[in-house]
């Protein structure tokens, strides 16, 4: 392996740090400006971290530490007063938080029950290729018959065609096909995850085409819309 080297690059309102191995991204973080509710009367400059990940092949090497060294600086010499996050207390990655000084002000479980997996599936993803639409041209004239699967419960057929996503019958091949827990894939369809989270992570599978992998990650959603609802990255 080459000599890793941790980067930052500045992406328009978004900073991006990585640690660069082998000639790639291996891991990373972005953090920008946000405005958590934290009931403050006055702007805190505060800064929000999201797209925190690592290459399965390069974790337990320290470079997510590394990368959270650097960015911890960097974000102290653009001149912000604190940092947030959004996380999970059951992640591994929940423990490095604290070793940096993150402490939990909210802690939250919410409850969700599909009562119809398959029009749960379908008005979501319909919602996100809409929002998406506006953004890129492409999805208009996309097709693809995509299988979802989430362990425990039954295959759900989704047919996406003129940036709609409608169910239908059991395909004898389908182009994409997405296995994850229940849970992963709630957080997925309601934005809570970000696709290259949930890939970069394992808490989703897909098989298939990749360029229909590549258009389904671009219309559920990147980073800057689960921390802050827009900007770009």
């Amino acid at each position: 392996m080459s000599e890793a080297e941790v980067k930052v690059v500045k992406r328009g309102r978004w900073t991006r740090v990585f640690v660069e191995a082998d000639g790639r991204d291996v891991s990373h973080l972005n953090y920008g400006p946000v405005a958590f509710g934290l009931g403050a009367r006055a702007p805190l400059g505060m800064a929000g971290i999201g797209g925190v990940g690592t290459n399965p092949q390069y974790r337990r090497r320290g470079f997510a530490r590394q990368v959270f060294a650097r960015a911890m600086e960097a974000m102290a010499e653009e001149g912000y007063s604190c940092v947030g996050l959004h996380t999970g207390t059951d992640i591994v990655a929940h423990r490095l938080y604290r070793r940096f000084g993150f402490v939990d002000i909210l802690v939250q479980e919410p409850a969700v029950k599909l009562l119809d997996p398959a029009a749960f599936l379908a008005r979501g993803l319909t919602s996100c290729l809409s929002r998406a639409a506006g953004k890129v041209p492409e999805f208009a004239d996309w097709r693809c018959d995509l299988a979802v699967r989430a362990v425990g419960h039954p295959e759900v057929n989704l047919r996406i065609e003129a940036g709609c996503a409608e169910v239908a019958p059991s395909a004898a091949r389908a182009d994409l096909t997405l296995t994850a827990a229940r849970d992963a894939l709630v957080r997925l369809w309601m934005g809570m995850l970000t696709p290259q989270f949930a890939e970069a992570g394992g808490f989703v599978r897909w098989e298939g085409e990749a360029e229909h992998w590549r258009r389904l990650k671009t219309a559920l959603g990147s980073v800057h819309q689960v921390v802050n609802d827009g900007g770009e990255l």
